[in-house]
Parts: C-alpha cells; structure tokens; sequence
C-alpha cells in the first residue's frame, strides 16, 4: 500500500471509495512479489496491514534490490504494476 497526500487550497472532487476488495481469486501480485511479503490474504476494510503482508521484509527486499543497481530511494512498485485493476485503471484514464 502506498499512501500519500497532498497540501491544497484547491476544490478537488473526492472519488468513490473501495471498501472491499476486487481481487477475487487473483494471487498475481503474491507470485510476482521478489520478497514474497504478500501474504495472499484479499484486502478489506478495516484489516490489520500485517495480515496483508510483512511490511518489514517487504522494506528490507527494496532496500537490498536498490543498492544492487545503485538506487536510493526505497520504492518497488512490482506489486502495483502487475495488478490487474490497475492496469485497467491506466488504461482507462489514457496513461501508457
């Protein structure tokens, strides 16, 4: 989970919340995972984020591959980019 904010005195239009997971049966983002962090439990409302994944190993795995290849800001994203609601969501919103 990646989480963010942003500082405004701009109206912005808030969008629907997710209350409940889309995952289904959908494990791709636990195979794919290079810290295998992700516990394979579907996400929901109110879920401890232990549950979901071990933060720790996920951070310790970041930080390793980083160094690696000589990166030093602490981001993966594997997770992310190979879900497949985000990637209709892209290309929903036109973004390649």
């Amino acid at each position: 989970m990646r989480l963010s904010g942003v500082l405004t005195d701009m109206p912005v239009a808030a969008g629907t919340p997710v209350s409940e997971s889309f995952c289904g049966d959908c494990e791709e983002c636990v195979r794919r995972c290079p810290s295998q962090a992700i516990r394979g439990k579907a996400w929901s409302l109110h879920m401890d984020r232990d549950d979901l994944l071990d933060a720790a190993v996920c951070k310790k795995t970041i930080i390793e591959r980083g160094e690696m290849i000589g990166i030093t800001v602490e981001a993966c994203g594997v997770c992310i980019s190979v879900c497949p609601w985000t990637k209709r969501y892209i290309s929903r919103i036109g973004a390649n």
